[in-house]
């Protein structure tokens, strides 16, 4: 969540970015342009391999993001996504540089959650108390932990007190037909 100086919230992400040359343990500095490309896996558009959102840091953007800590040389860098109080979401993130003397770099797709308002379908789903018994259409309906017992068998269950049979099959040994 981000606070701006008018009050208003935001939602987004937050995230620390550190490079390292090969075979070097130690975080470098850079120099060159940021793109982070954001897939909404909410939407349901698996098919389109297009970002739902893409965020461009120029060279000059990007070097402005730019500290040195107690683990080195990293940048910070802010996503934001919507205001605050929306439905939660699952966002994919992949982010590519693109040095100005060198190969570019592709993260790996990177899940994370935005916190957020449960979807008012899960809400129903998590709240009903009490299933109500499915008509009986014939076509499909969906099914649940819960199984509905007919009156009928209730009461067979109740009058004999018996809620299982066992039953043995012999099962010959080998050569013993």
């Amino acid at each position: 969540m981000l606070e701006r100086t008018d009050g208003t919230r935001a939602r987004g992400f937050g995230g620390r970015l550190m490079f390292y040359q090969a075979k070097s343990q130690n975080p470098v500095r850079v120099d060159g342009a940021l793109i982070v490309y954001a897939y909404d896996e909410e939407a349901g558009n698996s098919a389109d391999s297009r970002p739902s959102r893409k965020y461009v840091f120029t060279r000059e953007q990007f070097a402005t993001h730019y500290s040195k800590s107690d683990l080195g040389h990293s940048y910070s860098v802010w996503i934001p996504w919507d205001k605050m109080g929306g439905e939660a979401r699952q966002v994919s993130l992949v982010v590519r540089f693109t040095p100005i003397d060198g190969s570019t770099i592709v993260s790996e797709p990177s899940k994370v959650t935005l916190p957020g308002n449960t979807p008012l379908i899960e809400q129903q789903i998590h709240t009903e108390s009490q299933p109500t018994r499915p008509a009986a259409t014939g076509l499909v309906q969906p099914a649940s932990h819960e199984a509905f017992v007919s009156e009928q068998a209730r009461q067979s269950k109740e009058s004999t007190g018996r809620q299982m049979e066992t039953a043995t099959i012999r099962i010959p040994r080998r050569g013993d037909n």
